[in-house]
This record gives structure tokens, sequence and C-alpha cells, in this order.
């Protein structure tokens, strides 16, 4: 497990290449990540990711639903 700022893919992509073969898919997990940032934001994290880690690597993004209080 990393713990970085998201939005700082650069960073995050240099150290995983000094740990993690780079022929091997990997799981980048960015569950209740994504709807903190901009739309902008957002697509230039994914497109770096997309961009940079191995054929058969996963990108989850999955949003929880908001939350329902009883009025």
């Amino acid at each position: 497990m990393l713990d970085w700022d998201v939005r700082d893919t650069a960073r995050l992509l240099n150290q995983t290449e000094r740990r993690f073969d780079s022929d091997r898919p990997v799981a980048v997990l960015l569950r209740e990540r994504l709807e903190w940032m901009t739309g902008h934001e957002a697509a230039a994290v994914m497109q770096a990711l997309h961009g940079r880690v191995p054929g058969g690597s996963v990108i989850p993004s999955a949003t929880p639903p908001p939350k329902r209080f009883p009025a």
C-alpha cells in the first residue's frame, strides 16, 4: 500500500516503478478519492494511470452512493 496525494500521479508512478515488476498487472484502488477532485483533476489522474500501468491492470474507481438520512 502506498499513501500519497492522488493528484501527484508522477510521484506515485515513479515510486511504484522501483517496487513492482513493470511487466505484471497491478490494481490501483481509488475508492472514495475521485469525488473530492474537480472533473479535470480526476480525468488527469485516470489518464496518467491508464498510460503507465502494465496491460491487464485494473483501476477501479467506484464511489458509493450518498448516504440517505431520515428527515
